[in-house]
């Protein structure tokens, strides 16, 4: 009787040894779980807000451009407000064309460069595009200087990042050949996880000195 109940006492130690070590296992595994989704959650929002403000930069950048040409065609506005490239009077299209804000070193400011390329920037990889198309991969932003500024630059200057951004204007208000409102679009993109995440914001900018 006393072999048997031995027994019966080593049984029930060894089922909760192995259920004790179910249950941490369990707790753990639930554990990393959290962690891991905490982790994830901290990325998104970190990678959220800094789409987010590159996004309304985007849109300052158009209408800093906007303020530039008040105070450089201050005797012409009404016809060179909507100058998008001071160096080359270059005006917005009025067909929701899409562009990329440049920071020009040499002068310290912005201006913006028209994509050509027919294919969408945000989905081309650098290493695979044509000449005539190296314009349009400028919507992948770098890391200037390693300074933690997301920009493009005329030197080429900074570390690719994995963020892209480009701008749209489209006239709402024409009169004309002129052009007297747009609306802007700024975009910015980046993948995460193997999904693409999209901001855009949405703006306008107008010649309210005509």
């Amino acid at each position: 009787m006393f072999k048997k109940r031995k027994k019966d006492i080593k049984g029930t130690i060894l089922f909760e040894v192995v259920l004790s070590v179910g249950i941490l296992a369990t707790l753990a595994s639930a554990a990393a779980m959290i962690i891991v989704s905490s982790l994830y959650a901290n990325s998104f929002n970190r990678n959220s807000l800094v789409a987010v403000n590159l996004a309304r930069d985007g849109i300052e950048i158009v209408r800093n451009i906007r303020d530039t040409n008040w105070l450089k065609y201050s005797t012409e506005i009404e016809d060179k407000w909507d100058i998008y490239n001071v160096d080359e009077d270059k005006r917005y299209e009025n067909d929701g064309a899409r562009y990329i804000p440049i920071f020009d070193v040499a002068t310290r400011r912005y201006y913006l460069d028209l994509i050509n390329s027919s294919s969408d920037p945000f989905d081309l990889d650098y290493d695979d595009l044509k000449d005539d198309e190296k314009a349009a991969a400028n919507v992948r932003l770098k890391d200037f200087d390693g300074t933690d500024i997301y920009t493009n630059t005329t030197d080429g200057a900074g570390e690719g990042t994995l963020v892209y951004r480009e701008v749209a204007l489209v006239c709402v208000d024409i009169a004309g050949v002129n052009c007297n409102e747009y609306e802007i679009v700024s975009s910015v993109q980046w993948k995460e996880r193997g999904k693409t995440r999209t901001v855009d914001l949405v703006s306008g900018i107008s010649n309210y000195l005509k």
